[in-house]
């Protein structure tokens, strides 16, 4: 499922950090009630002094009462007359207070309250979810698994009656937890009931990938089936666990009735594509080049994870994804109006042309989109090592919510300006550059930098990447570790070409990773084509660095097929090495 990526422990073992988390958060709702829930009273206690103090000379509530006790009409009892009636006035006034103040609450949480009016808001209920609400359901399914698991070789009627009461005890505890994520989700408006006019809860829906929520709350329906059955076959109540079930199925179909309203644009028919163009956005000037160099990032990442590791799908790699931040990063300072994007370095007219009317421009978008070619010359935008500086304060509002993603950001940073920088002014080692650990590092940091780029809407859709957009997804599992040599053991390509070479003689021509290329094309001519070729050149040169490929001399007359050779007087065999699972 994806958001385990945050935390996947169940709620037995669960991090310190969650449970503090869940304790601050806890404690500070408490302070803040008790403190709003003061300054109201002692405004109710002023506000109803003061008019009851006002109403005191003119009305007497209880003026009936003293006509009906003529006794208490006496002068001896005025003084008592005036206090009942000065409490009563009093303690009217401050209930109508009350009375006022949950009103206007009320009001204030129907029509101004909106936890998903900002993208900061929005994405820390996302978090929310995926740290307690996808804890407490995890923990559920696990418990259930727990108790399918204890009955699973001996059955239900097989074991003692301790196991027996672990087993109901692991299915109610299931329950209990389904309820509680349910219960998060409710207290803090995850899921919303019928507001399909509500924009801001659809865009809340697409940032949380709304088909994985469903997922889970369809994993959710069905384990809650299991145990449903289970404990009706042990004569239990399964009032808490339908009503969990009922629940849970509701919210399936509040988001796909949400979806189903939203997600065609007005005057269409139809759009049941999940990823949504941004509408009614202003183009940014980089926009496209940015777009094309971090789609190019990621098919070089993918080759590489494939397989082919040569310099120059390395160096590529390092190219456009470092050419893919740099716009990006221009972009979202253009779109700020942030001027430190751009100096003017070839001078300016005697009235301060164009410097002035570029530090007075409200829209730098539009700004250099208006100059004209030679005026465009005159500015000189910032160097990528500032760049690197100004960015991690720029995107500082994300890193807030998301602390875990700065530290990927900064080393990816770090690594990419090296690599870079080595690369364009200095001598580099064919075997060196971009190493393994480098390449995670990268690898990650394009996860944390999607995720940059999704919050920032500096990406041409919002929702999960697909149709035309989808080569410019990445979300996706950190890389735990990282190795050129399994990349290329488990590709599709090394398995076929296994079956191609091994057992068969090929014309002797040299063992460099050209030469046995050559040598293949020979017998397969299906490796002549120039492109199959450039991909079997690439792979051969992988195998040969990691002792993938073997190459074996055969003598002309040991040779079992030379006559179907001609021009050749040495052999040799190919072994593609593919080790064992495990090794």
């Amino acid at each position: 499922m994806n958001g385990t990526k945050w935390y996947k422990l169940n709620k037995s073992n669960e991090p310190l950090v969650v449970f503090l988390d869940e304790k601050f958060r806890a404690l500070e709702l408490t302070v803040y009630s008790k403190i709003k829930s003061g300054i109201i009273s002692v405004g109710e206690i002023v506000f109803g002094a003061e008019l009851a103090f006002a109403l005191s000379g003119k009305i007497d509530p209880l003026a009936f009462v003293w006509k009906h006790i003529p006794i208490l009409m006496q002068d001896q009892f005025l003084y008592l007359r005036v206090i009942l009636s000065n409490t009563t006035i009093f303690l009217g006034t401050i209930a109508l207070c009350q009375l006022l103040v949950w009103f206007i609450c009320k009001v204030k949480n129907i029509f101004f309250s909106d936890n998903k009016g900002t993208p900061a808001n929005a994405y820390k209920l996302k978090q929310l979810f995926y740290k307690l609400v996808l804890n407490d359901i995890v923990t559920g399914i696990s418990l259930e698994k727990k108790a399918g698991e204890l009955v699973k070789e001996r059955g239900l009627n097989s074991i003692g009656v301790q196991d027996k009461n672990l087993y109901i005890i692991y299915l109610e505890e299931s329950v209990f937890y389904f309820h509680e994520a349910l219960n998060t989700i409710l207290d803090n408006k995850i899921i919303e009931i019928n507001n399909t006019t509500r924009e801001q809860y659809t865009e809340f829906l697409q940032m949380m990938d709304a088909s994985v929520v469903k997922s889970i709350f369809e994993m959710c329906v069905s384990t809650l089936d299991r145990i449903i059955a289970e404990l009706r076959n042990n004569g239990l109540s399964i009032t808490d666990a339908k009503d969990a079930q009922n629940k849970y199925t509701d919210y399936i179909g509040y988001i796909d009735d949400q979806l189903k309203d939203n997600s065609a644009p007005k005057n269409s028919k139809s759009n049941t594509n999940k990823c949504e163009k941004v509408q009614n956005m202003k183009r940014g000037i980089l926009e496209d080049n940015a777009n094309e160099a971090w789609s190019k990032a990621i098919v070089d990442c993918d080759d590489i994870c494939s397989g082919k590791i040569t310099l120059g799908y390395r160096k590529s790699f390092v190219a456009h994804l470092h050419n893919a931040i740099e716009l990006f990063v221009k972009q979202y300072m253009l779109n700020i109006n942030d001027h430190r994007v751009s100096t003017v370095k070839n001078g300016n007219d005697a009235d301060g042309s164009p410097a002035k009317e570029f530090y007075n421009s409200e829209d730098l978008n539009s700004y250099f989109l208006g100059l004209d070619t030679d005026t465009r010359k005159k500015f000189y935008s910032i160097e990528f090592n500032q760049l690197v500086e100004i960015s991690k304060k720029l995107f500082n509002t994300y890193f807030e919510t998301n602390p875990q993603d700065k530290q990927l950001y900064c080393d990816g940073l770090k690594r990419i300006k090296d690599l870079r920088n080595d690369e364009t002014h200095f001598y580099i080692e064919k075997e060196s550059f971009l190493s393994e650990d480098d390449f995670k590092a990268l690898y990650n940091f394009m996860i944390a930098f999607y995720r940059i780029l999704m919050y920032h809407k500096l990406l041409p859709y919002f929702g999960e990447a697909s149709g035309e957009f989808k080569g410019l997804g990445f979300d996706r599992r950190l890389m735990q570790d990282f190795s050129y040599k399994k990349c290329i053991e488990k590709s599709q390509f090394l398995r076929e070409l296994r079956e191609e070479v091994n057992g068969i003689e090929f014309p002797w021509m040299g063992d460099s990773p050209y030469d046995i290329a050559q040598s293949i094309c020979v017998i397969h001519k299906r490796y002549r084509d120039s492109l199959e070729f450039q991909k079997l050149l690439v792979y051969v040169e992988g195998m040969q660095r990691y002792n993938l490929l073997t190459v074996n001399e055969i003598p002309i007359e040991e040779a079992d097929n030379n006559e179907n050779i001609v021009g050749w007087n040495t052999f040799c065999e190919y072994i593609v090495v593919i080790p064992t699972q495990g090794n």
